[in-house]
């Protein structure tokens, strides 16, 4: 504010709050700011003469709700999805890619759950950044992971078995053919895991299955 050359100046609080550190001081600093628009008016007063006032406004923002992104996604051999980040109390939240084997893309980058479409097999990384005005923003990262469909067409191999009956449980070998790279194979018994075996691209046994 300007320094009176006759009078004197005085801040006082007309909407929200704050302490004037030195109420007197044209250049006094303030504390104790609420959110939102804080009005303070400089009065200069002398004697009985008409005051003459001006005011000014000081708005404070909030800091934007902490980012959340969600927990990490690994889908099967899809071309969509649905993003899951945290809906902000204070702030507006965007949707970026970060990394990934493609452009996918992000159908409402504006919705915490925003869907997906275009993905391929592959991971990618997706950021949700929330800001609010001037305030630093925040985000956080998720992966999603899209995992090509296994392969189904396999060869199962299951040979003779021989035994008396007083040599029960039998047991026998059972061989899988054509199996795909970093696939898991389980051989079941119900809901009961007898064996599982890593595939290699190629032949793997499961062996003395009772």
């Amino acid at each position: 504010a300007n320094a009176p050359t006759v009078g004197t100046g005085q801040w006082t609080v007309i909407v929200g709050s704050g302490i004037v550190t030195d109420p007197t001081n044209p250049r006094s600093g303030v504390t104790g700011l609420s959110v939102g628009v804080n009005t303070f008016q400089w009065t200069i007063t002398n004697g009985s003469c008409t005051p003459s006032a001006s005011n000014v406004s000081i708005t404070r923002e909030a800091e934007p709700t902490i980012a959340s992104a969600g927990v990490d996604q690994v889908l099967c051999a899809t071309n969509s999805a649905i993003l899951a980040g945290n809906d902000p109390a204070v702030g507006i939240g965007t949707w970026t890619q970060v990394s990934g084997p493609n452009a996918a893309n992000i159908i409402n980058p504006g919705a915490n759950n925003s869907g997906l479409s275009n993905l391929i097999t592959g991971t990618y990384v997706f950021r949700w950044t929330i800001t609010n005005g001037t305030c630093p923003s925040n985000s956080d990262d998720m992966n999603l992971t899209v995992v090509a469909q296994p392969n189904t067409s396999i060869n199962l191999m299951v040979g003779d078995v021989t035994f008396c009956s007083d040599q029960r449980p039998a047991t026998f070998d059972i061989t899988v053919s054509n199996t795909e790279s970093g696939v898991t194979y389980e051989l079941r018994d119900g809901a009961t895991v007898l064996s599982s075996q890593q595939g290699n691209g190629s032949l793997i046994s499961f062996a003395n299955i009772p």
